[in-house]
């Protein structure tokens, strides 16, 4: 769902990404091409310094965020998550923040008031606070690393945790490449224009669906119809044809 926040901004997101209809995007985001934004991902760029000045989320072609994952920041601070860079499940980056290109930040890790270089992999339960990392940086697993702590006592990225961290790159530019389909010539059957799909119809084409009443879908037009199975996607193919979409895979 996208939302504009208090200050007037609205997301600006590619048509070539993709959104889940469960995750929030509110305020000054930029989501690049072939992002994946997986379920119950909140990315807010919705606070002012105190000089009213915001500056933006930023998330860069071809990165994912995956299930659960919060991306926000202080004070209207920027956020930017470099190209081809995975966030795992549930983690936070609080801005003000930056993380390089090709970086992997593992499952309930949470990055704030650093820069992650390119090629770093951070595991699982870290937390990354207040001292930044130079590239090619690995870190291991349920380490706390704070203002006063020595990188030289941790070793550099091994190899095979690089190829791990593109084969999850791999793995979710196929997801926003299987999904699309999804997000071509569809029209959404929302809610508030008084149609509802009884179960009899699911799976099956609606006796009456020339004459349906749609509305033409945002870029993400999905984004209602996963709220209730009842409700679907309409596709309009080359030849002027209509069905019902099924509904989305789980």
């Amino acid at each position: 769902m996208l939302r504009k926040c208090p200050a007037g901004y609205y997301p600006d997101v590619s048509e070539k990404a993709f959104i889940d209809p469960t995750a929030i995007i509110c305020g000054r985001v930029t989501i690049q091409d072939n992002v994946f934004v997986g379920p119950y991902a909140v990315i807010r760029a919705d606070e002012v310094d105190e000089d009213g000045n915001m500056q933006p989320i930023i998330i860069q072609e071809g990165s994912n965020i995956q299930d659960g994952v919060v991306i926000h920041s202080k004070g209207g601070a920027a956020v930017t998550i470099g190209a081809r860079t995975s966030i795992a499940h549930r983690s936070i980056v609080h801005g003000p923040c930056s993380v390089g290109d090709d970086v992997f930040i593992g499952f309930n890790s949470v990055v704030f008031r650093t820069h992650i270089g390119n090629g770093s992999v951070i595991r699982h339960n870290c937390v990354i606070d207040g001292l930044d990392l130079p590239e090619a940086f690995h870190v291991p697993p349920v380490t706390a690393i704070g203002p006063d702590f020595d990188l030289n006592t941790i070793d550099k990225v091994p190899p095979e945790y690089s190829s791990f961290s593109e084969s999850v790159v791999s793995a979710n530019h196929a997801l926003v490449e299987g999904i699309k389909p999804w997000l071509t010539n569809c029209k959404l059957l929302y809610p508030d224009s008084g149609i509802h799909l009884p179960g009899a119809f699911k799976g099956k084409s609606h006796p009456d669906i020339s004459d349906t009443k749609t509305t033409t879908a945002p870029k993400q037009c999905l984004e209602l119809s996963c709220n209730c199975r009842e409700f679907r996607a309409i596709r309009t193919d080359k030849n002027g044809k209509t069905r019902l979409l099924p509904p989305m895979p789980d």
